[in-house]
């Protein structure tokens, strides 16, 4: 067996096995198996073989009790956790952007709300995604015609996607608003999540 690589042009490389290609790579870095290729061992996320990292998900671990209007940070994100970098904290909520990880970022949040405490009475669900602090990714769920569409639980998500720098840093907020202001309803856990992937 006789394993060799082949003198590169301008526009491509190989490496070669027993005289013939079994990985080419052109002028932009794109790696081509002309069969199949088998790996064997790890590849981590992020080493330069794709995996849009960092990324990272964190659901809410319990139901969380949010004050009437009054917007409240999701907190205690460990259900399902999956931390790429381990950039993410659960326990405040935060991720936070690694050095030299900046660029353009997939961000994805949930709230699900429910009412059943508070009379089954839900008029207004709100969230928001904040980067560094500011309100950034809104997303609202609302009555339209009084009684007739107030509800028990409700749920809204949201997805964009936003450039980012190291350092930068995203949290996921919820405010809950009932119709007759009865009391404090609550954000469900396991569905109310956060998430995000670098994808450039």
């Amino acid at each position: 067996m006789t394993v060799s690589v082949k003198a590169p042009t301008s526009t491509t490389g190989s490496i070669q096995l027993n005289g013939s290609d079994v990985l080419t790579i052109d002028s932009s870095g794109n790696l081509t198996a002309p069969n199949n290729l088998t790996v064997t061992g790890s590849v981590t996320a992020g080493s330069g073989l794709g995996g849009n990292a960092p990324y990272f998900f964190g659901a809410l671990a319990s139901d969380t009790t949010v004050t009437r209007n009054v917007w409240t940070k999701m907190t205690g994100m460990s259900t399902g956790e999956v931390d790429s970098d381990s950039a993410f904290d659960a326990s405040t909520g935060r991720f936070t952007v690694p050095s030299g990880k900046g660029g353009d970022y997939v961000i994805s949040g949930c709230v699900r709300a429910n009412f059943s405490g508070v009379g089954n009475d839900g008029e207004t669900v709100n969230m928001n995604i904040y980067v560094n602090g500011v309100a950034t990714i809104y997303g609202a769920r609302f009555s339209m015609d009084g009684s007739a569409r107030l509800g028990s639980i409700w749920q809204i998500e949201k997805q964009a996607i936003v450039t980012l720098s190291a350092g930068d840093y995203i949290e996921l907020y919820a405010n809950l608003i009932d119709a007759n202001g009865s009391g404090n309803a609550y954000v469900n856990a396991n569905t109310t999540h956060l998430m995000a992937y670098k994808i450039g």
